[in-house]
Formats: C-alpha cells, structure tokens, sequence
C-alpha cells in the first residue's frame, strides 16, 4: 500500500522523497483486531447464534450490517431475591438460589396511560418501555457494565413489536417462538401493551400471553444493541 503525501522534510530510512512528494511504503504485515466478543456457536449473521461477552452469553436477533441485537441468554441478576446479591450481570443458572430470583414488577404505575387511553407517544410505537420503568435503571447499569468489557455495546432495552415479528410472536393465538437458548422459565418482560388497562406482554418459550404491569413478576431479559463495523 502507498499513501502519496505534498510536503519536503527529512525522511528516515526506507521512506524515499523529492521535492514534490514523499511516498511512504507499508509492509503486508498487518495484524487483525480480535472483535471484543466469541462466537460460540454459529457466525454473527446468523439468528440463533450463541455470542459471549467476557462470559455473558446472548443469542444473535438479526444482523443490520452495523449493528447487531441480541437477546441474554439467563435474565439479569436483580430484584428482591437474587441468586448472589454481589453478582453483577446475568445470572449464571436458573436451577439454582429461589425460584423467583431476578423477577421484578414492571412498574408501580400505568405511565403510559391517560385517562384510559394510551398516550400519543406511545400510542405511536406500541413501546412502553423508557425511564419510567422499574426496569429501566437495572438495564442501564448493565449496559455500563458490558461496555466496560465491549466498547461496542449500543444500547440496552426491551423486547420490542420488531423482535416480536422476528419470532412470530401472536398475541391472539399466545405463542412465539422465543429464542431457543433462552432458560426464562415462568416468562420475561416485553415492552409493548396489547390494551389500555396496564397490562403488557410478556414471553417465555412458546408462550406469549399478558401480565399485570406491577402485579406480575416477570424476568428482566434485556436485548443488546452492539456495533459491528
């Protein structure tokens, strides 16, 4: 590779220069950056393969080309009873600790709602999910972390209408076909509503069916947004 520059300096060793320009001449040695994640299994096109992140496994959503989204394999450690309250991240085995460890409500109050109807912003997207959400701080504080081991790491955030498309998700008929690395056993939350009376949806295995917003305890499974170019 040559790379043509206008200038006349003082030039060391093998680098050759006149007056008008200078060239400067690359060996072919050029190392590869290693891409901050594993593939397990599979390839980073792929849905359904399995992505680690410093020991934090996800499965591949979709690929857009500069960015991919993934869903946790295990929820995140947090809510009233967890496995190992000094864990940070993901919990590592649901078969362990409390059945309930990791479930948390949705919220303390139908935000998105206004005198019984959905509010115009989120009347638009279908998509409750945001600041207001119980859930919302756990989410970014994970996201930190992983960016402390991925600098790629985007975003954090909920199960949306899309990734719902994606699986084929129908609320009508209750059934999705969830990702099949996912061990959420009794459901995890999604962000979007299917009526106006606080409930939303939530999914686990081939189920896909509604929850009361701060009655239910669902799994926080948060999905990933990272860059890939």
């Amino acid at each position: 590779m040559t790379i043509a520059l206008v200038s006349s300096i003082a030039l060391p060793l093998d680098i050759k220069a006149d007056s008008e320009s200078f060239k400067i001449a690359f060996n072919n040695n050029i190392t590869k950056v290693v891409p901050p994640y594993t593939i397990v299994s599979g390839d980073i096109n792929t849905r359904g393969s399995i992505i680690d992140i410093a020991g934090e496994r996800f499965e591949l959503i979709n690929n857009y080309g500069n960015k991919v989204t993934m869903l946790a394999v295990n929820p995140l450690n947090v809510g009233p009873n967890q496995i190992d309250n000094d864990k940070k991240g993901l919990q590592d085995d649901l078969s362990t600790g409390d059945y309930y460890s990791g479930r948390i409500a949705f919220s303390d109050s139908t935000y998105w709602l206004e005198g019984g109807n959905l509010k115009d912003d989120y009347a638009s997207s279908k998509y409750v999910y945001d600041e207001n959400s119980n859930l919302y701080q756990y989410v970014e504080d994970y996201v930190a972390y992983l960016k402390d081991k991925n600098p790629n790491i985007i975003k954090g955030r909920l199960w949306s209408q899309e990734e719902s498309d994606i699986y084929s998700c129908s609320y009508p008929g209750r059934t999705c076909d969830v990702p099949s690395a996912i061990d959420s056993r009794e459901g995890f939350w999604t962000g979007i509503p299917i009526s106006n009376n606080g409930r939303l949806i939530g999914t686990s295995f081939d189920r896909y069916d509604f929850y009361n917003y701060n009655e239910s305890t669902l799994y926080l499974v948060p999905v990933i947004e990272m860059s890939i170019e």
